[in-house]
């Protein structure tokens, strides 16, 4: 359950968001489960090449 809900979609979420990072800056809000681990959208994003900032109250 967790490959299907988190990891494979993780996998088409950063393939989307370099997509959309190829032709302008993108702001991304997502899930925190979305963002942990080496499957997560953060190490995804970094291992692309793109720097993350996050968003400070």
């Amino acid at each position: 359950m967790r490959v299907s809900l988190l990891d494979k979609r993780n996998i088409v979420m950063a393939e989307r968001i370099v997509d959309e990072a190829k032709n302008k800056k993108v702001f991304v809000a997502v899930g925190a489960s979305h963002l942990a681990g080496d499957g997560g959208l953060i190490a995804r994003l970094k291992a692309a090449g793109y720097t993350l900032s996050p968003v400070a109250k």
